[in-house]
């Protein structure tokens, strides 16, 4: 087969993986089942055939690919390459025996990731492990798209055969804006420090460490993203509101409450209600309830959603707080509280 000169992406990919094996390479004898190279092409494919970009080497810095013996799950091989090292950007080549595999492939891993020791013959897929890097788990940077893709698949020794893998990869990274309004009065709008607010969010998960199935590891504990936040001035139902503006890059929510377990806080900063500086908890809410409920209400899974806008609206007079997840409005509010005696900023 002709190598495919482009390679094309948008939020959830293909990767193909096409082997192709030489009749005519030296110690390749089909008896014996002797190591055979093979020819492998990593294509990510759009799923919207409208939009031809090619956006593989800007979104892509890097790829892993693990190989497992599908009967044993041991772990046999790995290969890492950044898209400048593949052939076309797109491109890596291995040498396989013919037999069953699993083959995992991770994205941009380098930078904000890290593999936990892989021991050949011994690690099992089960104990694979991918963590997010995080000083004390405290996330404060944005992380890169994390890319994952998985398959089984049987080389055969069928030196005649051109044998091809196509490997669905899922963006494992989300956007959330939060758009809070309702807690800045007429004159704390005017006196409030555009890039230093009074006001602050976060959001805590435990969806920082990841087997390779794509399933969170609750074992490596709560993570905390800290958001790139703002003060602006916005019109609201014909107002002017004080408006905090909270831009979150977290890992994946699955449709498993449990295994994430993940809220949204609002903090105040400034003179506590105990007298001094410091801050406290102000507002909380279950994130992973909200979206799973606008997951249902859009008749969709929270894993194929990329990205949710949070509109809260809070009524610091009577207590009542109304959100507003991707234009659905209202949203109930599962759980939601206010800290104890908070509502007097």
């Amino acid at each position: 087969m002709k190598p495919i000169n482009f390679c094309r992406i948008k939020r959830v990919a293909a990767i193909c993986l096409i082997c192709l094996l030489s009749s005519v390479m030296p110690g390749c004898i089909q008896d014996d089942l002797s190591v055979c190279g093979l020819r492998v092409m990593l294509r990510y494919a759009e799923r919207n055939a409208t939009q031809d970009v090619n956006r593989f080497a800007s979104d892509v810095k890097q790829v892993s690919l693990f190989i497992f013996d599908a009967e044993t799950d041991l772990f046999l091989s790995e290969q890492s390459a950044t898209v400048d090292q593949m052939i076309d950007n797109c491109m890596l080549s291995l040498n396989v025996f013919p037999g069953d595999y699993h083959f995992v492939a991770w994205g941009n891993v380098a930078e904000d990731y890290e593999f936990e020791p892989f021991i050949k013959g011994q690690t099992t897929l089960d104990e694979a492990i991918i963590t997010l890097k995080a000083q004390n788990n405290m996330v404060d940077e944005y992380p890169d798209d994390l890319y994952f893709g998985s398959k089984t698949y049987t080389v055969l020794p069928d030196l005649q055969a051109n044998q091809q893998i196509v490997i669905d990869l899922v963006n494992n990274t989300k956007r959330i804006h939060v758009i809070a309004t309702g807690l800045y009065d007429e004159n704390s709008i005017l006196e409030e420090d555009p890039q230093n607010p009074t006001f602050r969010a976060e959001i805590s998960s435990r969806n920082g460490r990841y087997t390779f199935d794509n399933n969170p590891d609750p074992t490596g504990g709560q993570y905390t993203y800290i958001p790139r936040e703002r003060f602006e001035v916005i019109t609201e139902g014909g107002d002017e509101e004080g408006a905090l503006l909270s831009d979150f890059v977290v890992l994946r929510e699955t449709s498993i409450k449990e295994a994430t377990n993940s809220s949204l806080r609002i903090y105040h900063r400034g003179n506590t209600r105990a007298g001094g500086e410091g801050e406290e908890e102000f507002y909380s809410v279950s994130l992973t309830d909200l979206l799973l409920i606008v997951a249902s209400l859009e008749e969709t899974t929270i894993e194929n959603k990329d990205e949710f806008t949070l509109n809260i609206f809070i009524n610091k007079t009577n207590g009542s707080v109304t959100i507003r997840v991707n234009e659905w409005t209202p949203v109930p509010v599962p759980g939601g509280e206010f800290g104890n005696g908070i509502l007097g900023y």
